[in-house]
């Protein structure tokens, strides 16, 4: 069973990118969480640079920027000025054929927002929510991962984000609020999220009424050379002009060439808020807290060390929520 434990956790990580240390066999745990509740954790290069996505050849059919104060400022001024982004490269430069819209065949508007590290940092929120699922086999309390969003795992702006969505949909500028997200969901993990973004927010329930996770795409969306997942907009909407999408790696985002989409690209937020006071208050009895603490350490063992920086003083979502505002009149 160790080596069984072994194989899954490494293969995981090779997928991912992410550099593999020699450590002790995984908990039991560890490799059902890395088995069953995935999540945002893919290591993806930086966009290109415009001459060299050129010089490939990449599909011209999404605009973003890379800074949501210009495509806030262009959008309000109705003046072509944004950035063009080179999408992702299919092979042959042909994009796959037009899914099947999730959400609507009659042009709806729609706004669609990335997970991780873009509205937060939430690797150590998905890890309590399996050891959680785990150990008393029901989600943490609701309050307990709100308190987390609110220490520092929540981006700055998230809030301001939905509540200008909420209001946008209560008016009737906006149709569809979504999470659109590489992350599973077969565990309910993005649900339960959705959930606490909504109560962090303070905004209704049911302002995020859809979630689009990875088992939701077909295999076509995902890159036959790395694996990851190549967000579609078309899968949301027939008409990817309707789609505003938010994500930290708008060079994995294309539309197939129907019509262009739009995805404001922020940087990644990886704010790190410790979850050690919170595996010791899981009520599993101290046989469980001990599994529950020594997965925290093999979660801390085989991925990259947090960021040193303090995100505290981020103001992209700001931005991004006057973006939204102006792209939906």
């Amino acid at each position: 069973m160790q080596q069984a434990s072994k194989t899954v956790s490494s293969a995981s990580r090779e997928s991912r990118g992410v550099e593999i240390r020699a450590r002790p066999a995984c908990p039991r745990l560890i490799m059902e969480k890395r088995a069953r509740y995935g999540f945002d954790m893919e290591t993806l290069p930086p966009p290109p640079p415009p001459e060299a996505a050129e010089e490939a050849g990449a599909i011209d059919d999404v605009e973003f920027s890379a800074s949501p104060r210009c495509i806030a400022k262009t959008l309000s001024a109705k003046e072509v000025l944004l950035t063009t982004a080179h999408s992702f490269q299919f092979p042959e430069a042909s994009a796959p054929p037009c899914p099947d819209p999730l959400l609507s065949v009659e042009g709806r508007r729609v706004l669609a927002l990335d997970n991780d590290e873009t509205t937060g940092y939430y690797q150590l929120a998905s890890l309590l929510y399996a050891m959680h699922m785990h150990l008393v086999k029901r989600p943490p309390p609701e309050a307990v991962t709100v308190d987390f969003l609110r220490r520092g795992a929540g981006r700055p702006g998230t809030a301001q984000l939905l509540r200008q969505a909420a209001a946008l949909k209560a008016s009737g500028r906006l149709d569809h609020v979504v999470l659109f997200t590489a992350a599973k969901n077969e565990s309910g993990w993005v649900t339960y999220l959705a959930g606490c973004l909504e109560a962090f927010a303070e905004v209704p329930a049911g302002t995020v009424e859809r979630v689009v996770a990875r088992e939701d795409v077909g295999p076509l969306s995902f890159c036959p050379r790395t694996g990851h997942l190549v967000k579609d907009l078309r899968l949301l909407c027939t008409d990817p002009s309707r789609v505003l999408l938010v994500d930290d790696k708008p060079h994995f985002v294309h539309s197939g060439g129907c019509g262009r989409g739009v995805c404001v690209g922020v940087t990644p937020y990886e704010q790190h808020v410790g979850i050690e006071d919170l595996v010791e208050a899981i009520p599993c009895g101290p046989a469980g807290v001990a599994l529950a603490r020594a997965a925290l350490a093999e979660d801390r063992a085989s991925n990259k060390p947090p960021s040193p920086r303090d995100f505290s003083s981020d103001t992209e979502l700001f931005a991004v929520a006057a973006a939204v505002n102006a792209f939906f009149p």
